[in-house]
C-alpha cells in the first residue's frame, strides 16, 4: 500500500492566506503530486493515476511536469481553507486507486504482431 506524508502549512499573510503544501516523504509512489503547467511553471492540480506518467522535470513539448509540493495564495480564507482540504482529499483518493501496475500502464506502446 502506498503512503504519503503531506506537509501543509497555512499561514497568513498581509493581505490575504497562504497555502503551502510539500510532500516530505513517500512509500510506493513517487513524492511528486504536483501537477505544474509546462507554459508558465504554474500549479495546475493535484495528479490522479495518469499524470504519473509526466516528468519530473519541466521537459519541452511536454505540457505538464510534476514536482513535490504546491504553494497557492489566497484573498478569501474560506478559499484557502476549501484548497487545503481538496488537496488532502485528492492525494487520498490518488492513494485508493494506486497501484505500480496501473501507474505503469499509462503511455503509449507499437507492437508488430505475427499473422
Amino acid at each position: 500500500m502506498a503512503t504519503v506524508t503531506l506537509s501543509q502549512q497555512r499561514i497568513n499573510l498581509p493581505a490575504g492566506y497562504q497555502v503551502v503544501n510539500t510532500v516530505t516523504a513517500a512509500s510506493g509512489i513517487s513524492k511528486s503530486v504536483f501537477i505544474y503547467r509546462q507554459a508558465d511553471d504554474g500549479f495546475d492540480h493535484v495528479s490522479d493515476i495518469r499524470d504519473l506518467a509526466y516528468p519530473l522535470v519541466n521537459t519541452p513539448g511536454v505540457d505538464y511536469y510534476r514536482l513535490d509540493n504546491a504553494t497557492r495564495e489566497f484573498d478569501n480564507v474560506a478559499v484557502a481553507l476549501e484548497f487545503a482540504n481538496h488537496v488532502k482529499k485528492r492525494i487520498t483518493d490518488l492513494l485508493a486507486i494506486y497501484t505500480p501496475e496501473a501507474a505503469a500502464f499509462a503511455g503509449s506502446e507499437s507492437t508488430v504482431l505475427p499473422v
